[in-house]
């Protein structure tokens, strides 16, 4: 069997193959189908039953939210508090309450909807006498009015009692004083069938809605049930009904919806149908298969053909593509990789020979930094000796900065080597602006051993002279102050200058590019000279903690600070 399976073309093996995966699959596509259509019509039918259900209980909850918001605003109410909390003696409770309570309670039983029945007053205040139909003391409330007070007297509950053949609930309400002193409480009492009014309601397609208790016994519904009937737990299918239930949070009931699955029939038979057009059009489509087999490997193997030849010729040449369909597709981006893959060997070349020249001109250009420091020291001893010693001092901040720049490898330098680089440009600016200069320093001596990226604050002290500064007097005061902080594990720097400051449009835009991440192929723009402000937080993305940015604050004409936020490693 295998020696005839090996000998055979790659067309017969195809269609051999094609024929044992239409024949076998057929006959137990026939078979499982009805039962993956009605599985199919199920989950329809369950996610139907489970939107109708979680509508009904979205209104059941919507209205108990409008009920407990009204009530707790009547409980915070100040009059209410200072009715509950007075000693009355004589007819002054009567008054107060006529005058200001019963306005109050009547005011919302009006405006909640659905309506409120009852509003009733329980308080421990025995100055205040009972009745006027609504005050209770609470230890001599009507035993049908309460389930269970909580013991402190400080959380709302709902609950249920059945009066006179319906359900009848009550909402708790605690009336707590600004001193956290409990007053009494709030029981409002509403009709189950004014509350549940859209479960009573005909729908549309015969859907039942049913209002069950604990026992899943219906209290009400908008169809008519049979003595005895309860509403099933499971919602496994049962018959041509389909049930769905889900409890209410806050009371002991729970909403359930049915659904009929009249139509289940009707789609096994359509499946049938289905199934037999499928059957007809896979016949149709094997005659055909074969010659289109056919015409697809004598193509791809003149392709290979003409690969081969490609390749022993040194890459040249091009696949001969003659129809635009996916295998001439296939030609097309061969033909596109050929002649990429000649563009990027030429590239190669000359890269090759590009940086070899570039090593070269490196040798030929090298400096030793050395004699550059060296030669200014010698200048500055040579302006001592002729007593120039300010002179001499800026060409020494000066040489300093040369070897700052030169001599240091690493990346990540100690904070005392980034101040000193501070102070010795902002040396190197008193020549131009005099005393008019101040620079203040404020870093704790534990911080200044610790690893920063080089070049760090420098840049922002000299953006600081190019543009804060820029318009000052010649004698007004430029102040520049550095200090540093550590919070938790961060190392938070900040520079701050006295200068024109930013407008709140251009500080919110450089927050905005500074929070963002990095990205190598997006186009950066820096300064001219020096380091731009994008390309200090670039770097601190990159060589530091993703999360390490520049944070910018500024106000017109007063200051702009730069924050430079740098989590420290243990």
């Amino acid at each position: 069997m295998k020696r005839w399976w090996d000998g055979l073309k790659i067309s017969h093996k195809i269609v051999w193959a094609f024929l044992g995966l239409i024949a076998f699959p057929f006959s137990l596509l026939l078979m499982w189908n009805f039962g993956s259509f009605a599985v199919q019509y199920e989950q329809q039918l369950s996610q139907s039953g489970q939107y109708m259900l979680g509508m009904v209980v979205q209104d059941v909850n919507e209205k108990l939210d409008h009920v407990e918001m009204l009530v707790h605003a009547l409980s915070s109410n100040r009059r209410l508090i200072s009715f509950l909390s007075h000693d009355y003696t004589g007819a002054a409770s009567y008054e107060e309450y006529t005058q200001t309570v019963l306005p109050l309670l009547q005011g919302v039983g009006n405006t909640v909807s659905p309506p409120i029945d009852r509003i009733f007053l329980l308080t421990d205040n025995t100055s205040i006498p009972e009745g006027y139909s609504t005050v209770y003391h609470r230890d001599s409330a009507p035993e049908q009015l309460l389930l269970k007070i909580p013991e402190d007297g400080r959380e709302d509950l709902w609950y249920v009692k059945a009066q006179d053949g319906e359900q009848v609930l009550y909402y708790l309400c605690p009336i707590i004083a600004d001193s956290r002193k409990s007053e009494g409480f709030l029981l409002v009492k509403m009709r189950g069938e004014k509350l549940f009014s859209e479960i009573g309601k005909p729908q549309e397609g015969g859907t039942a809605l049913f209002l069950l208790d604990e026992e899943n016994r219906p209290q009400f519904s908008n169809v008519e049930t049979e003595p005895g009937f309860l509403f099933p737990k499971s919602q496994v299918p049962r018959g041509p009904v389909r049930y769905f239930s889900a409890p209410l949070d806050r009371l002991p009931l729970q909403v359930g919806v049915a659904l009929s699955a009249g139509e289940h029939g009707i789609l096994q038979k359509n499946s049938l149908v289905t199934l037999a057009f499928m059957g007809i059009l896979s016949f149709l489509f094997l005659s055909l298969f074969y010659s289109l087999i056919r015409s697809i490997i004598a193509r791809l193997r003149r392709y290979g053909y003409d690969m081969e030849r490609i390749a022993g010729d040194n890459f040249h040449g091009a696949l001969a593509v003659d129809r635009r369909d996916e295998i001439g597709t296939i030609g097309e981006q061969f033909n596109r990789v050929l002649n990429r893959m000649r563009v990027l060997m030429q590239e190669n070349i000359q890269k090759e020979t590009a940086y070899k020249d570039a090593q070269l001109k490196a040798l030929l250009l090298q400096i030793n930094p050395h004699f550059i420091y060296n030669t200014l020291d010698m200048f500055a001893g040579k302006l001592t000796l002729d007593g120039e010693y300010e002179v001499a001092d800026t060409m020494c901040d000066f040489a300093q900065m040369i070897r700052y720049n030169t001599t240091a490898s690493s990346t990540m330098l100690p904070l005392r080597e980034e101040l000193n680089h501070v102070r010795n440009y902002v040396s190197l600016q008193r020549c131009r602006y005099g005393n008019s200069v101040v620079l203040r320093v404020h870093a704790a001596e534990e911080l200044l051993n610790l690893p920063i990226p080089r070049f760090l604050l420098q840049p922002i002290v000299e953006n600081s002279f190019e543009h804060g500064f820029a318009g000052k007097a010649p004698d007004a005061e430029r102040l520049i102050v550095v200090s540093a902080r550590k919070v938790g594990k961060r190392l938070i720097l900040r520079v701050r200058d006295n200068g024109q400051g930013m407008e709140p449009g251009q500080v919110e835009a450089m927050n905005r590019k500074f929070a963002q991440p990095y990205d190598a192929l997006a186009l950066h723009h820096e300064k001219e000279h020096g380091i731009g402000l994008e390309n200090i937080n670039d770097r601190l993305r990159i060589f530091s903690r993703s999360d390490d940015r520049l944070v910018l604050r500024s106000r017109r004409g007063r200051y702009t600070s730069m924050f430079i936020l740098l989590g420290q490693q243990e």
